[in-house]
């Protein structure tokens, strides 16, 4: 292998590991303290994005075990960031649904999230900042072709790349889009 691609290979790990394990868990840990895990605020911005739930759709987006994502779910409850109400129809089943308060979580978060990345971006000047979109873009699409569970990759952006998304499949078709509409019907 080419020591360039090699390079860029652990350039692009450890980019990744940068923004996951540090710029993201340190939000996470500024705006909700040691109240959420990221498993948590993914449950939150699923149903912040999708609405109400159940356990078993949750589990499902997550690819956790029920059980898994119901105690995710328990400690949510506990928090006062989601609720959990009997289905009416199935008693067995429960939906459960994103509170004011972790709709405020989420909105804190996501702005600091843009707050501190475009710090480190305006280090770029305007043409190097296109250059870096544009790359990312292509890197990004490189990345999730044949990937399974796009749809919840989709889910993270919460709909705010538009028509710039590097997730629309070859027909053009937004996932988030696609979760909202199934959301008002």
């Amino acid at each position: 292998m080419d020591q360039r691609i090699k390079d860029l290979s652990e350039a692009t790990r450890l980019f990744s590991l940068v923004i996951s394990d540090v710029c993201e868990a340190n939000c996470l840990r500024q705006v909700a303290g040691d109240k959420l895990n990221r498993s948590q605020m993914t449950i939150l911005k699923i149903l912040h994005i999708a609405g109400t739930k159940t356990i078993s759709e949750i589990a499902s987006a997550l690819q956790f075990s029920r059980p898994a994502a119901s105690k995710s779910i328990d400690r949510l409850v506990k928090t006062g960031y989601i609720t959990r109400i009997q289905d009416s129809s199935d008693r067995r089943s429960q939906n459960i649904s994103i509170t004011p308060d972790g709709q405020k979580i989420i909105t804190e978060y996501d702005s600091l999230i843009h707050e501190r990345q475009g710090k480190s971006i305006s280090a770029f000047s305007p043409e190097e900042q296109d250059t870096l979109l544009r790359l990312l873009r292509k890197y990004l699409q490189y990345c999730i072709e044949n990937q399974e569970n796009v749809e919840l990759i989709c889910l993270q952006c919460d709909g705010k790349l538009h028509e710039h998304c590097s997730l629309d499949d070859p027909e053009g078709i937004c996932h988030f889009q696609i979760q909202v509409t199934e959301k008002s019907l």
